[in-house]
């Protein structure tokens, strides 16, 4: 194995022919596939691949998401990066083609919430929740508004035309913080992830809140739940 010691490849990592790139703490590392690796073909073996893609493209659309990447990155240690925490923090609530009821959304459990309505459409989403209530901890002098952030996953596609899973990250507008009204949260979707929506007989989403502060900087967060 060797190191690089000046980056003239620019950021670069995985395989290229025989060869591996990877980063770690900051530093560049190359090294040589074995000619006999062979990658298993097993039931097992193929349903670990596929849901540790399945993971990482999660990860990719979280932190998408401004508020969600934030909170990730408050939680991450020792140099590593919130899209490695998010992957090995749901792969084992995914499937090879979905994520489940139990896929974090946040890291962490959060405040509790009740949901009222949650309906999926062609052209968007809608979310009603109950009151947050006094018990989340959220102070009203800091915490000025509050977002609805969701990944929505479709599945079971009903032609070839279109890969096996799509992720959408949704983020709806702020909205004044209420703790003791129900709020009502709309995403819509684009043209073209209408035409997605159409094209899978299977469709889940995961949602949170999260409030923020003045700055838009998020501060509290509910539990993932999910439709």
């Amino acid at each position: 194995m060797a190191t690089l010691q000046q980056p003239i490849l620019g950021k670069i990592s995985g395989t290229v022919g025989s060869i591996t790139f990877r980063k770690k703490n900051g530093v560049n590392y190359v090294s040589a596939r074995p000619v006999s690796f062979l990658a298993s073909n097993d039931d097992a073996s193929i349903n670990r691949r596929s849901r540790f893609a399945l993971s990482c493209k999660l990860s990719a659309a979280m932190i998408s998401l401004a508020p969600v990447k934030t909170l990730w990155d408050a939680e991450t240690e020792n140099g590593h990066s919130a899209y490695n925490l998010i992957v090995s923090t749901n792969y084992q609530f995914v499937t090879a083609d979905s994520v489940t009821d139990q896929t974090f959304l946040t890291p962490g459990l959060g405040f509790g919430i009740k949901t009222t309505s949650i309906d999926i459409a062609s052209g968007g989403i809608q979310v009603v929740t109950e009151a947050i209530g006094t018990n989340a901890g959220i102070d009203l002098s800091s915490e000025k508004t509050v977002q609805l952030a969701a990944i929505f996953s479709l599945s079971s596609p009903v032609d070839d035309t279109v890969d096996d899973f799509t992720l959408i990250p949704l983020l709806s507008t702020a909205q004044t913080l209420a703790i003791d009204t129900a709020l009502t949260f709309s995403l819509s979707l684009t043209n073209q992830e209408q035409q997605f929506f159409a094209k899978y007989n299977t469709r889940k989403a995961l949602f949170a809140l999260i409030t923020l502060d003045g700055e838009n900087n998020p501060v509290h967060y509910s539990g993932t739940f999910a439709r």
